[in-house]
């Protein structure tokens, strides 16, 4: 089963420029840390509110969907930047073949 683990943060948009800038190397290093079940990290930027940002852990495992360590520090992390909300999703994926 895959599911999302979505830390969402709302800050001033000068913080989120920053943490553009510097959150990408820190997500880089935590994915070669070689996290168990993590299987990507996404960095996303809202294209009209420039003042949220979410970071997306994708996770796959037959364990029950629970914030993990990992979450929980990125949470605490990013907490001195702005409003946090940290919360799972489940991954329902919908394969489209699209005709020409």
């Amino acid at each position: 089963m895959k599911w999302n683990e979505i830390i969402h943060i709302l800050a001033s948009e000068e913080r989120i420029k920053r943490l553009l800038q510097t959150l990408p190397k820190e997500l880089e290093a935590t994915m070669e840390a070689e996290q168990e079940n993590l299987v990507d990290i996404q960095l996303m930027h809202n294209s009209v509110f420039k003042s949220n940002l979410a970071v997306v852990l994708i996770w796959q495992s037959n364990n029950t969907p629970s914030k993990s360590k990992l979450g929980f520090l990125l949470s605490d992390r990013l907490s001195s930047d702005g409003m946090i909300d940290h919360s799972i999703w489940n991954l329902h994926e919908i394969h489209c073949n699209p005709t020409n």
